[in-house]
């Protein structure tokens, strides 16, 4: 059997970076598509086309990583820089779609 190339405790400490850049990724596609949040297979769809994508993201860093062993401490991780990026970037990401959101609603209306 191969030896890892990263111990547990880097492994653990490289999968916060990616649910960090995974609550990023979601933020983006959440209030990007916030006109069409009325309709419920939108919501559906882009949930599960996101959650997909995430697992896919994971597996391929499991693999570079553990060579593909899933640990339950990956998921740890990413749950950390997940709710990490919830609560600090994540209020900026959604202050700043709001800002935007305004602005193109005040330019739309003047038209």
């Amino acid at each position: 059997m191969f030896e890892c190339q990263f111990n547990d405790l880097q492994i653990f400490l490289f999968s916060i970076p990616l649910g960090f850049i995974f609550a990023i990724a979601y933020e983006i596609v959440t209030y990007s598509l916030y006109s069409l949040r009325k309709k419920i297979w939108v919501c559906y769809t882009r949930d599960i086309l996101f959650f997909l994508t995430a697992g896919i993201f994971t597996f391929m860093f499991l693999l570079v990583v553990n060579f593909g062993e899933f640990r339950f401490f990956v998921f740890i991780g990413e749950f950390l820089g997940w709710i990490l990026c919830r609560f600090t970037v994540g209020k900026l990401i959604r202050f700043a779609f709001q800002i935007i959101r305004g602005k193109m609603v005040s330019i739309l209306c003047s038209i």
